[in-house]
Order: C-alpha cells, then sequence, then structure tokens
C-alpha cells in the first residue's frame, strides 16, 4: 500500500504569510507616521515675563497737597521804586506792596528793613497798624492781613546834601507773621558818579 503524500495547500500557506510580511514592512512607517499624527501634543504651560517698569515722575505740587503754605510763601511782596537815579537833595519815594496769598487770615504780620543814613525820611505810613523809625530801621506792625488783602507801606525821603558820588541806596524789607517769614525784593535808586562816562568813542 502506498503512503500518500501531505497535503498540498502548505506552499499556499507559506505564501500567503510572506505577502503579510512584505504589507507589514512596506505600511510600518505610514503605521508610525499615522501614530505620531495622532499623538496628544501637550500644552506648554503659559509663563508670565515681567515688562520693565517704567521711571516714576514726580506729580507736581497740586492745589490742596499742605494744609499750608511753605515759609515765605504765605505773603507775595513787591517793593519799588519811583526813580531809578538821584541828586542829592532830592526826593524819592519806595512803595512795598503786600498780599496774603493765603485763603486764611495772617496774623502778627511786621516788617523791617535797614534805612540807609544818607535817605531823610519826609513820610512814612502804612495803609493799617503802624510804622516808625528805630535806631536807622524801619518797623512796620501790621497786625492781621486778612485772606487776599494787600497792605501798603510808603517810605518818602531825601537824599542828603552830602551824600557820597556813585552811592547806591538800596531797601529791602524782610516780613514776619505767625509761622513764618520772608522777603522783599531789593529796590535801588543811585546817585550818579563824579565823572559821567564818554558818550562816545573817541579810540584811534
Amino acid at each position: 500500500m502506498s503512503r500518500t503524500s501531505g497535503p498540498e495547500w502548505h506552499p499556499l500557506l507559506f505564501g500567503l504569510v510572506g505577502l503579510l510580511v512584505v504589507a507589514a514592512i512596506a505600511l510600518g512607517p505610514r503605521a508610525q507616521a499615522a501614530d505620531r499624527l495622532f499623538q496628544t501634543v501637550p500644552t506648554p504651560t503659559p509663563q508670565t515675563v515681567p515688562l520693565p517698569t517704567a521711571p516714576t515722575t514726580p506729580r507736581p505740587p497740586q492745589p490742596g497737597d499742605s494744609t499750608g503754605p511753605a515759609s515765605g510763601a504765605a505773603l507775595l511782596t513787591h517793593l519799588k521804586v519811583n526813580r531809578p537815579d538821584v541828586l542829592p537833595g532830592e526826593e524819592v519815594q519806595f512803595t512795598l506792596y503786600l498780599t496774603n496769598t493765603t485763603t486764611t487770615a495772617l496774623a502778627e504780620v511786621s516788617l523791617q528793613a535797614p534805612l540807609d543814613p544818607a535817605l531823610l525820611p519826609l513820610e512814612l505810613w502804612a495803609t493799617q497798624g503802624s510804622a516808625t523809625i528805630e535806631d536807622s530801621r524801619i518797623v512796620v506792625y501790621l497786625y492781621t492781613l486778612e485772606a487776599g488783602q494787600t497792605a501798603q507801606v510808603v517810605l518818602h525821603a531825601r537824599v542828603a546834601a552830602g551824600a557820597p558820588v556813585g552811592h547806591i541806596f538800596l531797601l529791602q524789607f524782610t516780613s514776619h507773621w505767625d509761622g513764618g517769614e520772608g522777603q522783599s525784593n531789593v529796590a535801588a535808586a543811585a546817585l550818579p558818579p563824579e565823572e559821567l562816562p564818554p558818550t562816545g568813542d573817541d579810540r584811534r
């Protein structure tokens, strides 16, 4: 009795397995690419980057920042003279204006100024209070200046006959009040020099 040979489908099975292997090799990169495409990309954590700080500009003073004026700012003073040059024996007049620039009254307001010995006082008066000359000093008591009020002090004087030529008369008042003090501007009147400078240029 003869033995029958094995089934003939083995070659077919091996051929099918080979096709699957080839297909797997061919599709491998595409499958990996697809896997990478559908992978979940992690969301980056947001970070706060601080911006550079701009330099601080000081704010200018505003009304109401201070409960009161700075020393010397409560009284606005202006001193003027009626003529810039004088001669011996002539008269000159200095006028001082003082204004309370605050919103409240200023108490115990007084003024002092040294008086040049070559100025001979003819008249000294103030719109309020008292004005006298004590030890070659002008002394004025205005007492109280209401808010916004302006007071006036006037010195009317004659230049002494023996005043030296070229002399300059300077006058400046120092003011005091309850809680502060200040100074006026300087007013000047001058005597001409002994010889006036030439008006033309005679240089050769």
